[in-house]
């Protein structure tokens, strides 16, 4: 099941990565593309990407990558600028979490994403005899985010 679940996020990566439009691409360039190094993102600061660590250190990219005879690199960097590395050329692949992505991509940016969605992983957290112990006792609060795009 893991190994699954690891390699649709290799499938995840490829697709991003042919963010050009494969479709069209005559047979010479797409031989071409294939000799290109395809950066994956690799951020280790997360406990909620252990599948791309264990894909990683198994051997999951080597394998699939060998399978289609193409060469990547993981890139380690920042999982909060993914947006701004895949546009920029930094990267071809990353990961994030879906609610930091949506505002860049409905604002236009030129990118498709595969994504397996779960919840639970954020958590919010309040002081000691604050008063606050449901989402409804918020109403009416004032609450800190990082960014106004932040899944969180």
């Amino acid at each position: 099941m893991m190994r699954n679940v690891l390699r649709i996020g290799v499938i995840a990566a490829l697709a991003l990565s042919m963010i050009t439009g494969c479709n069209s691409l005559s047979e010479t360039a797409a031989d071409s593309n294939l000799k290109e190094t395809v950066k994956i993102l690799n951020n280790k600061e997360s406990l909620c990407l252990a599948p791309v660590h264990i894909a990683i250190i198994n051997g999951y990219f080597d394998e699939e990558f060998e399978a289609i005879g193409q060469k990547y690199e993981i890139v380690v960097s920042n999982i909060d600028t993914v947006t701004e590395q895949v546009t920029s050329g930094e990267i071809n692949a990353g990961y994030g979490l879906t609610g930091t992505l949506m505002q860049p991509i409905s604002n236009g940016l030129p990118i498709s994403f595969v994504t397996g969605l779960h919840r639970g992983c954020t958590k919010f957290y309040v002081k000691n005899g604050s008063g606050i112990g449901r989402l409804e006792d918020l109403k009416g609060k004032t609450v800190g985010v990082s960014s106004l795009s932040d899944s969180a």
